[in-house]
């Protein structure tokens, strides 16, 4: 290509708009792509989409390093309110899928089918709040009041005085995440646990917010409560975030680096360590599959779904290839290799 110019739009709204007008021939766009802007973006004239398997993972961080959070039990209850299915397909319309693995499923041969066998997969909601409340009371959590499941209004009457084990009441907590104008499906979800946390009669306020109003306290400080965000996993399929975000040595709170939560598991570690150092890729897949199975079990983050990436162009750039884990836009240098034909 002779030249390449890259065009700073303010919303995707904008850009997709100049792609269908011809202003742009293809939009690098990290936050996905809603049903309604593909559908406008695609009348213009000569648009192509292409569809690859996602390789990201948007989720919910407890921070471990503060109580009730580093609490399994508290964790346990949360991801059984949590109903995945019912804001995905009831609230969402579809657009995303729910995800129950900290490995995305596009990325076949690392994927371990075991660990996604979530066990509230299918329940119904009441079910869910009745296994919430079941956890906490036998690990000691009390409510002067407590919640419980009416079956005539088919809802929740909620709980009032809650006491956690160490015989403190709850404290006001907030789950940090970006407010609907930046990404909708997250914002979404925020409000929904919260939601659900709150008819247990926990103290929890739903914070959307700016995205760099949360990195301070999620990466610098690392005083948040919980906080919903994504991971864009990159454009190489072998899985070495396992060590960045949950290995000891990588808590954000002494080193600045990735393991925000604060997830401190020797055993968990040994796993990684020899992960990160085999060279026997099968060794490696066993030891990723065993880790992905531990992380299921403590939950230090909660995978909440993943996506499609659908990446749409006009008629005008070839590019050498279509088809890719993750899409077109992590394909780093692919400018230099699509081909630009008179339009």
């Amino acid at each position: 290509a002779p030249n390449i110019i890259f065009s700073i739009y303010g919303s995707q709204d904008a850009a997709f708009l100049a792609l269908a007008d011809g202003e742009v021939d293809y939009v690098m766009n990290p936050l996905g792509l809603s049903k309604g802007l593909q559908e406008q973006a695609e009348k213009g004239e000569g648009i192509q989409s292409y569809t690859n398997a996602d390789y990201g993972m948007y989720y919910l961080a407890f921070n471990m390093r503060k109580y009730p959070f580093s609490e399994p039990e508290f964790r346990q209850a949360v991801d059984a309110v949590l109903d995945k299915e019912f804001v995905v397909n009831n609230v969402l319309g579809g657009v995303v899928f729910p995800m129950y693995s900290t490995m995305p499923p596009g990325n076949g041969y690392w994927f371990n089918p075991e660990a996604e066998a979530n066990p509230y997969i299918g329940w119904s909601r009441e079910e869910r709040v009745n296994e919430a409340i079941t956890v906490l009371k036998d690990a000691g959590w009390s409510w002067d009041v407590d919640p419980v499941w009416d079956g005539d209004l088919q809802d929740v009457v909620p709980g009032e005085g809650i006491t956690m084990p160490n015989g403190e009441p709850m404290p006001e907590v907030t789950i940090l995440g970006p407010g609907p104008a930046y990404d909708p499906l997250r914002a979404t979800f925020n409000q929904w646990i919260s939601e659900w946390m709150r008819e247990l009669g926990m103290p929890v306020t739903s914070e959307l917010t700016g995205f760099n109003t949360i990195l301070g306290p999620v990466f610098v400080d690392s005083d948040f409560d919980m906080y919903i965000l994504g991971w864009s996993l990159g454009n190489v399929a072998f899985p070495d975030y396992f060590e960045s975000f949950w290995h000891s040595r990588n808590d954000t709170a002494v080193t600045g680096n990735s393991n925000t939560p604060g997830y401190n598991s020797p055993e968990y570690d040994a796993i990684i360590d020899e992960f990160m150092s085999t060279a026997d890729l099968e060794r490696a897949r066993e030891l990723i599959f065993e880790a992905q199975i531990m992380l299921a079990t403590d939950r230090p983050s909660l995978p909440l779904f993943y996506t499609q990436t659908i990446d749409l162009a006009r008629d005008n750039p070839v590019f050498p290839y279509t088809e890719s884990l993750g899409g077109l836009e992590f394909q780093e240098g692919l400018q230099t290799d699509t081909l630009p034909l008179s339009r």
